[in-house]
């Protein structure tokens, strides 16, 4: 959905558009309301959305704003017409990313934080969670360590709000391996795990 709401501003400014001074030669649902929207600063027009900033051969550039209809908003860095580099994206929930892009797409460092109670706070690679990061659930319950393609993946720790605590190698999002269940007023497990499951006690 990012990448698609960007591209009507890429596929727009293909098409050569005129400066401002040029108005009467633009598409009656497109125009460039001020500035330069071909090379340098300009405002571009599209129905109910708008972007402000940087363009560089007709496509956002440089740092700009984008404000769409549905309420998704986006402040920060643009290249080839896509979100790239640092910036701050609402979307019309209410959720909001702060951090890194590239290519459209969540990368690098950042926090994302969800209408429903949810959030991360970590590495992104290519649009998911990947690399060193913290997820912290509605209720108070948190997962610290390794995420691969959005799942917990190596080394890692889950500590629910009821004060259980699971330490170990997770793979797919499941505990695999060596690892450690710790339950309140109860001795600690250590074991080796399958899938999410004790196939070992370990001494």
């Amino acid at each position: 959905m990012i990448r698609a709401a960007i591209l009507i501003f890429s596929i727009c400014a293909l098409a050569n558009l005129p400066c401002c001074t040029e108005l009467r030669s633009e598409a009656p649902w497109l125009r460039c309301t001020s500035g330069n929207c071909i090379q340098g600063q300009g405002v571009l027009l599209a129905g109910g959305s708008t972007y402000s900033g940087a363009f560089v051969d007709g496509l956002p550039d440089g740092t700009g704003t984008l404000r769409l209809s549905t309420g998704l908003r986006y402040v920060g860095g643009f290249r080839a017409g896509q979100f790239d580099g640092q910036g701050t994206l609402t979307l019309p929930d209410g959720s909001k990313y702060v951090g890194g892009f590239q290519n459209g797409l969540f990368h690098g460092s950042g926090q994302l934080d969800l209408t429903s109670g949810n959030s991360y706070s970590g590495a992104f690679k290519r649009g998911r969670y990947d690399g060193q990061g913290t997820f912290t659930y509605r209720d108070g319950s948190q997962y610290k360590g390794l995420f691969r393609k959005g799942r917990p993946e190596g080394a890692g720790e889950y500590e629910s709000s009821r004060g259980a605590l699971i330490q170990g190698e997770f793979r797919q999002g499941k505990l695999d391996g060596v690892g450690k269940v710790e339950m309140p007023d109860e001795s600690p497990i250590n074991g080796t795990f399958k899938d999410g499951r004790l196939v070992e006690i370990r001494q």
